[in-house]
C-alpha cells in the first residue's frame, strides 16, 4: 500500500455520541451496478459535508470506478457499500470517481508506522 494521499488522524479521548466509526468491507463480492454512497466535502450547496449516492460502474485493475455527484472535495473520502467502506476515493474526473479498494487502504493503515488500534 502506497500511503501517498492518505491521512491518518489519531483521536484523543472519547468520540462525540453522534460520530460513528466506519468499518472496512473487504469481503463483498462486487460486480458493478451496486448502489454506493460517498462522504465528502463537495463545493456545492454551502454544506460542510455531504453524503451522496452513486453507482459502482466497474473496475480498472484494482481500482473501483463509480459514477455520481462527486467533486474534488470528495477525494480522500470513503466509498461505501451497505454502510461499510469498500474504497477510498483517489481521483475525480467530471462526474466519475476512482477509489482504491478497502483491502489496500486497510493494509496501509494497519501497517502505518507508529499506528496501533
Amino acid at each position: 500500500g502506497d500511503p501517498r494521499g492518505l491521512a491518518l488522524l489519531k483521536v484523543g479521548g472519547d468520540l462525540p455520541d453522534d460520530v460513528q466509526i466506519l468499518e472496512w468491507d473487504t469481503q463483498s463480492q462486487l460486480h458493478g451496478g451496486e448502489e454506493v454512497r460517498v462522504i465528502g466535502f463537495p463545493q456545492i450547496g454551502g454544506n460542510p459535508w455531504a453524503v451522496t449516492r452513486g453507482t459502482l460502474s466497474g473496475f480498472d485493475g484494482p481500482i473501483l470506478k463509480f459514477s455520481g455527484a462527486v467533486e474534488e472535495g470528495n477525494s480522500g473520502g470513503p466509498l461505501l457499500y451497505r454502510g461499510k467502506v469498500i474504497g477510498v476515493i483517489v481521483e475525480i474526473i467530471r462526474q466519475f470517481g476512482n477509489a482504491k479498494p478497502s483491502q489496500i487502504a486497510q493494509f496501509t493503515v494497519d501497517n502505518w508506522p507508529g499506528f496501533s488500534r
